[in-house]
């Protein structure tokens, strides 16, 4: 398939497939930058290893990529102590459930899924009371799809102004994500396909 990474023996990519596809997606990046007269430097590729090997995720990083991100708290756990690369930094992109607040914390360098007040207040105070500072994006679901988490453009503005006044947060941009494939569907595991 075009843009597939292929794999190079039992459970493994092709590294050179790996780079070809992370070389597209950095075009992709350049080419939208351009055209939004932005620099490609303003724009933070993160790699989504959702249902990805650890070797996968091991052998992007060699292809150079340093932020992995995770949308379940429980694969992650499971999966981050497998790969043994501390330079590799390690975001939640998916729905944040409050009782899993506490692991995640523990996991990832930045939420980027608070998409409620009530998470955004659950997670300050578990950091307050951890002695920590949380980064952390707000996402906003600007499509207005029912099926989607996120604030809606309308809320988004007293969201704001409720969150900024909570404790332990460091408030990054507003996050409405962008996604292009680098991981080839045959990559993934059938139940996180669908997911």
């Amino acid at each position: 398939r075009p843009g597939s990474l292929g794999r190079a023996g039992p459970g493994r990519f092709s590294m050179i497939n790996i780079k070809e596809r992370l070389a597209q997606v950095q075009e992709a990046i350049e080419k939208a930058a351009r055209e939004s007269g932005r620099s490609s430097k303003d724009i933070t590729l993160v790699a989504v290893s959702k249902g990805v090997e650890p070797r996968a995720v091991t052998e992007l990083r060699e292809a150079g990529v340093l932020i992995f991100g995770e949308n379940r708290v429980q694969e992650a756990d499971a999966k981050i102590p497998l790969v043994l690369q501390p330079d590799i930094q390690w975001h939640m992109i998916g729905h944040l459930q409050t009782n899993k607040i506490k692991t995640a914390l523990s996991l990832f360098a930045l939420i980027q899924s608070v998409d409620s007040v009530r998470l955004a207040k659950e997670i300050s105070e578990i950091s307050r009371r951890e002695n920590k500072v949380t980064q952390m994006l707000l996402e906003v679901n600007i499509s207005g799809a029912s099926k989607k988490f996120g604030f809606s453009t309308d809320e988004i503005y007293t969201a704001i102004d409720s969150i900024v006044k909570l404790p332990a947060m460091v408030r990054e941009p507003l996050l409405a994500p962008v996604v292009f494939s680098i991981f080839p569907r045959s990559a993934v595991t059938p139940e996180a396909r669908w997911a």
